[in-house]
């Protein structure tokens, strides 16, 4: 099976990925974007927020930023609930896309 996952222009080709365990396509893509994602290293930003318990790992989110006025989307890595200053808040390791 051979795959070809691209982002952008698709003009900074990687190494080929081998890997016997990739047995139909939907693996073979994840893995694609997977890599692709670790090679573009993204940032990570950490967000207080009012407590939210709904939101976990994996879950994409858009955040809008009242200082920046413009928004971002990206992937919640790690969420911890927890009380500052008598207050819950829900703290956020986003990865920006």
């Amino acid at each position: 099976m051979q795959i070809e996952v691209a982002r952008g222009a698709g003009d900074r080709p990687g190494p080929d990925i081998v890997d016997s365990l990739l047995t139909d396509m939907q693996a073979g893509f994840s893995r694609g974007m997977a890599e692709l994602d670790d090679g573009m290293g993204l940032q990570t930003v950490r967000l207080t927020v009012v407590i939210r318990p709904a939101l976990r790992p994996g879950l994409l989110i858009e955040v809008s930023g009242a200082l920046q006025g413009s928004s971002w989307r990206g992937q919640i890595v790690n969420v911890e609930h927890r009380f500052e200053n008598l207050q819950a808040v829900s703290i956020l390791e986003v990865k920006r896309l």
